[in-house]
């Protein structure tokens, strides 16, 4: 470890005193308790798809990318999700589409909505029975709907170069989907 700090330059010891010094920075951001049941059942699913994830890698292409959305997903939807919910824990207005916890809600439904496709796929393909990950897609869809719920604005909002339609227009029309130079 000190030869690899010596070649980044990089000193954990003082990034270790730093955060203790400024504890307060480093702190988890409330989350109010009508919001618990959500932010644990999200980190819950990550667990649980993790561990089903553990030592698969299936050979069929569909198969393959369906896993590799399941994994991409797992830690961001809950990560999503939490930092959506802290954001209604500080009591600002969400009157607005823009609102930043409706743009981490949007990312994590793109997400939910993605996985449970994915898994929708393993079964279609034969790579899961349906009885093995019914209870990862109920919890999908759950975390949807009380996501949608407890964020109304989640789905409206608008991110840049992803959902804007002109924008989204000028990317489909140009080749591969690329930007123009």
């Amino acid at each position: 470890m000190e030869q690899w700090e010596r070649r980044t330059g990089i000193d954990l010891a003082k990034i270790q005193d730093e955060a203790i010094e400024n504890a307060a920075d480093y702190e988890m951001p409330d989350i109010r308790l009508e919001h618990l049941e959500l932010n644990e059942r999200a980190s819950d699913l990550s667990r649980d798809l993790c561990k089903w994830l553990d030592g698969r890698s299936p050979e069929s292409p569909p198969a393959r990318e369906a896993i590799n959305v399941l994994g991409h997903f797992n830690c961001f939807v809950a990560a999503k999700i939490r930092r959506a919910l802290s954001g209604l824990a500080e009591d600002v207005a969400l009157d607005s589409e823009r609102h930043d916890s409706n743009g981490s809600a949007k990312a994590a439904l793109v997400g939910l909505d993605r996985m449970r496709d994915a898994l929708h796929t393993l079964v279609e393909n034969g790579y899961a029975a349906l009885p093995d990950v019914r209870p990862l897609i109920e919890e999908t869809s759950w975390l949807i709907e009380q996501t949608e719920t407890h964020l109304p604005g989640a789905r409206a909002f608008v991110r840049p170069a992803f959902d804007e339609p002109d924008e989204v227009r000028h990317l489909e029309a140009t080749e591969g989907g690329g930007l123009s130079r």
